[in-house]
């Protein structure tokens, strides 16, 4: 209202002016159901509900990339044409507990129908482990993490690193990523290497990316990627180059990531950790605590 074009009361919610950084908890997609309408949002996380507000990143990132989104039993699913090698852009994430059958019908119907080579389904019920369970039994392999989750801003900074961390341009990672990806996927194919760097590049056209460096002799010793949405940043693929660790570039790049998160106005910084890897043991020491966990299911298909 206050146009003469604009009806005499509001019909969608709407901000006028800037809003502050620190006001956004959370940037939702919103999709017509599965009926084709649009319903009131019913999940928006307040200030004070940290899974509710770790959950949305990542999965906000894999809604905004995607190139289909899907309904499905329980949740939705995510398919990205350019970047089928990827498990976190095609996809199920279930919120729901599902019947197995129901869900690889869905899968099967969905990913298959795109001629995704494989089978991922994230499962985000806290009582999923029976399901999960059954999964494995089938032949998937089981991915278990925690969400963690740190307090930023005024009481809450970090130590600032003792080793130069820069704030880089993504493509300046792009070998950086390419080698990782190799180095953790012994099998991994050529095209899947470019395919999942690709994703990493273009992340930035949906969502605030910083990248962040430790270099030594010009070379990069130590990088990670910060997503930041609103109130909220997501860490992801803290890493050092084997032949340079133990010497605190790992910690360097960490606290570098909340101090720009810090200057971003967020004031909560999350991050996952797999439940059986060290990671999250590290973290924890650094003052991250865990708010939530989920099961990411992955099945490889024959061709």
């Amino acid at each position: 209202p206050g146009d003469p074009p604009d009806p005499d009361v509001p019909v969608f919610p709407h901000a006028y002016g800037a809003i502050a950084t620190r006001a956004v908890t959370a940037v939702l997609p919103y999709l017509p159901g599965r009926d084709g309408s649009f319903a009131p949002l019913t999940d928006v996380p307040d200030r004070g509900d940290l899974p509710g507000r770790s959950w949305w990143i990542p999965y906000a990132m894999a809604l905004r990339q995607a190139s289909r989104i899907e309904w499905v039993t329980g949740g939705f699913a995510v398919l990205a044409a350019g970047t089928p090698e990827s498990f976190n852009h095609n996809q199920l994430v279930l919120d729901a507990l599902v019947p197995v059958e129901v869900m690889l019908a869905e899968a099967d119907d969905l990913l298959g129908g795109a001629g995704v080579r494989h089978r991922a389904v994230t499962l985000r019920h806290p009582d999923s482990a029976g399901l999960a369970a059954e999964l494995a039994g089938r032949g998937f392999r089981i991915d278990e993490t925690v969400v963690m989750a740190r307090r930023a801003g005024p009481g809450h900074s970090a130590d600032r690193p003792a080793q130069a961390v820069t704030e880089v341009e993504a493509e300046q990672l792009r070998a950086w990523w390419a080698e990782r990806t190799r180095r953790n996927n012994a099998d991994i194919t050529a095209d899947a290497v470019e395919q999942l760097t690709q994703r990493r590049l273009v992340s930035g056209e949906v969502i605030d990316m910083r990248y962040l460096a430790v270099r030594v002799d010009g070379a990069v010793a130590a990088a990670a990627s910060l997503a930041i949405d609103g109130a909220t940043a997501w860490i992801d693929a803290i890493d050092t180059d084997p032949a340079h660790r133990r010497r605190g570039y790992g910690e360097a790049v960490l606290r570098g990531c909340l101090a720009t998160a810090e200057a971003a106005g967020c004031d909560l910084v999350v991050l996952d950790a797999l439940v059986t890897d060290w990671p999250r043991d590290w973290y924890a020491r650094r003052g991250f605590t865990e708010v939530a966990n989920a099961w990411m299911a992955i099945l490889l298909v024959a061709e």
